[in-house]
């Protein structure tokens, strides 16, 4: 993640690295599995915009999940690496 990632959340919010990665680190979301696919990647130089699927099942603060959606992500490719910068996705019913 780069420094200055901002992530859409489900309502709209933007949320800052630091905040993403605190409630990971909260322990109130427990995965039982994760996985990604159907990806589309358009390359414009040294940004990439990815399309595709991702499907999650676990529990999140006590209550049992299962959420697939689809998400954009933007990433840049600079220092010798491919560093996400924003994402957002939408939950498919």
């Amino acid at each position: 993640m780069a420094d200055e990632y901002t992530q859409v959340g489900p309502r709209g919010q933007l949320l800052a690295k630091g905040e993403v990665l605190a409630s990971f680190r909260s322990g109130r979301r427990r995965w039982e599995y994760a996985d990604s696919d159907q990806y589309q990647v358009h390359c414009y130089g040294s940004v990439a915009v990815v399309h595709g699927r991702w499907r999650a099942k676990g529990i999140n603060s006590g209550t049992p999940f299962d959420h697939a959606a689809r998400y954009v992500a933007v990433w840049v490719y600079r220092q010798h690496r491919w560093q996400i910068v924003s994402d957002q996705s939408t939950s498919i019913s």
